[in-house]
């Protein structure tokens, strides 16, 4: 358990063993009343971090709904700029949105393989008649 935890379950036990046991008691210099108006800072913070911690949690749920949104439009908006004759994916503003213009692209050079020494063998052999044997 973290301190915080701990320290409300102090707070809790002591305050509803005073409320039941001795209302009427005054400990340390403080009547019960005295003693819910000190640690009433304390109970305020940690109601107003519960509340906020809600509040994250909804605000995050809210940011993921309105990216799906913000995705599909801009999936839209790219689709747009590429299928734009004016504009299109070798345009200045394809490039200026992060994308690679199409005439910067590298051409992938194909290279054939050269033949193994068991694939030379193999096509020799396939090539040279066989000779007969008597």
């Amino acid at each position: 358990m973290s301190p915080t935890i701990d320290q409300m379950d102090k707070v809790e036990a002591i305050t509803n063993a005073w409320k039941l046991n001795a209302p009427n008691a005054t400990f340390a210099g403080m009547t019960f009343q005295d003693f819910i108006q000190a640690i009433a800072p304390f109970l305020k913070v940690r109601q107003d971090l519960i509340e906020l911690t809600t509040r994250v949690a909804t605000l995050k749920a809210q940011r993921a709904a309105a990216e799906k949104s913000a995705s599909v439009i801009l999936d839209r908006v790219v689709a747009g700029v590429r299928a734009d004759v004016e504009h299109g994916p070798d345009s200045p503003l394809w490039a200026a949105m992060g994308f690679v213009r199409k005439s910067a692209r590298k051409r992938r050079l194909t290279r054939k393989s050269k033949p193994t020494a068991v694939a030379a063998t193999l096509t020799q052999q396939a090539v040279e008649p066989r000779e007969e044997q008597a």
